[in-house]
């Protein structure tokens, strides 16, 4: 099995990822929002509610500044075009985004804001 292979397998779901900052951001008394949903009965079981490229997870710290944080398995992912695009439009209207791999990351990132 390659290495990808094997850090791929090890890496969580990034559901699981983005359920896991989510709920750090709770605890920190930040408000958030998914871009997706669940829906029982459907394949994929979690859909798009948010527009192309959104960040999984879209926040406002407690200085009510906007943020989105973008969490991604394992080293080998990749923005997709839309998710770049996104980010054009983050950066030109000043909301703060990051592409995660940990909840330790994304903490870091919302602390540093």
């Amino acid at each position: 099995m390659s290495q990808r292979a094997v850090t791929r397998a090890a890496a969580p779901l990034e559901k699981h990822l983005v359920d896991a900052i989510r709920h750090a951001f709770k605890r920190m008394g930040l408000v958030t929002w998914s871009g997706r949903i669940w829906v029982r009965g459907h394949r994929p079981p979690y859909l798009p509610v948010l527009g192309p490229g959104t960040p999984d997870i879209l926040g406002v710290t407690r200085q009510g500044r906007l943020f989105g944080v973008e969490a991604k398995r394992d080293d080998a992912s990749h923005d997709r075009p839309s998710q770049e695009a996104w980010r054009a439009y983050a950066a030109a209207t000043r909301i703060a985004v990051v592409t995660v791999r940990s909840v330790s990351e994304a903490v870091a990132f919302v602390r540093a804001l």
